[in-house]
């Protein structure tokens, strides 16, 4: 399952009863308070931070250590503003 997709529907699904809710008025709560519920449930994560290769331009995870598509090492971005030189 991809967790992205999951996310960007649950997102829309969400954009969506809270339009119904305001047009219908309040007849649109029990779905409300039943979405609301659903999402507990399905617990899901913010999305993770992503950033593209400066190589490929594939996205890959923020933290990544190496390209997941070109192999290219790369560096975290903590690690990036730690090493790079300070300008005043």
């Amino acid at each position: 399952m991809d967790l992205g997709k999951l996310q960007g529907a649950v997102d829309q699904v969400d954009r969506e009863i809270g339009v119904l809710g305001r047009s219908a008025n309040g007849q649109g709560s029990a779905l409300g308070l039943a979405w609301s519920r659903l999402v507990t449930v399905l617990a899901l994560e913010p999305p993770r931070p992503m950033r593209a290769c400066p190589r490929c331009g594939e996205l890959g995870m923020r933290d990544a250590t190496v390209c997941g598509y070109c192999w290219l090492k790369l560096v975290p971005p903590a690690e990036q503003s730690a090493a790079a030189p300070r300008t005043a």
